[in-house]
């Protein structure tokens, strides 16, 4: 009975309580990559989806006497970019956009969280926010495909929008679930936590 009443050094304490904390992170970042991957499988399908229909307009307007007599150039079709777009593979092709929009979607709502940008700028505006956002995110994702691909960057824009109006606002929130603001103020307070936790005894 006595050794089950006596008090656990405080140190040990602390380390539960950090550990709990750190459960609760690592629960969140669970989470949040089945979320992710969740997401980036369903944003597959829908670019796959959106691609395949526009290769069968081309395919619709090919056989119309307009693009009969654009047929005749096999040159020109050959170095048409839509033409070489739809020609690739749909679902290497969806994979490659879907997971270079995920990759630039992380990385720049990892910034505005760290910059504090998510809850300035972002967090609580109305749709047109949200519509200007997405086109920043768009424009992110398209570098991201231009600088390795030999697309355009207005193609890269194009072929990146889908993805990134569906992935960015997950992102955003995944971002504020598991990295703090770094900015002054945040870093004070952080700061202030970490005093309290090492110094301030436990209740």
């Amino acid at each position: 009975m006595d050794s089950a009443q006596t008090p656990q050094p405080v140190w040990k304490r602390k380390l539960q309580r950090a550990g709990r904390e750190f459960g609760i992170w690592n629960r969140n970042l669970f989470y949040s990559l089945v979320e992710i991957l969740i997401l980036s499988v369903a944003t597959a399908i829908i670019f796959v989806t959106v691609v395949s229909f526009l290769k069968v307009l081309w395919h619709m307007y090919l056989q119309t006497p307009v693009g009969r007599k654009f047929t005749l150039d096999m040159s020109l079709l050959a170095e048409h970019r839509l033409a070489h777009l739809l020609d690739k593979d749909l679902l290497l092709f969806s994979i490659e956009v879907t997971v270079t929009a995920l990759v630039a979607c992380l990385a720049l709502s990892a910034v505005c969280q760290v910059l504090a940008l998510r809850r300035l700028l972002y967090e609580g505006h109305g749709l047109v926010n949200r519509f200007m956002w997405a086109l920043v995110f768009s424009a992110a994702s398209a570098y991201g495909l231009f600088s390795y691909s030999h697309n355009d960057f207005p193609v890269a824009f194009a072929l990146c929008f889908v993805p990134s109006i569906c992935m960015f606002a997950t992102c955003m929130t995944v971002s504020a679930r598991l990295l703090p603001e770094l900015t002054p103020a945040g870093v004070l307070e952080l700061t202030q936590r970490f005093i309290n936790f090492v110094f301030r005894p436990e209740r």
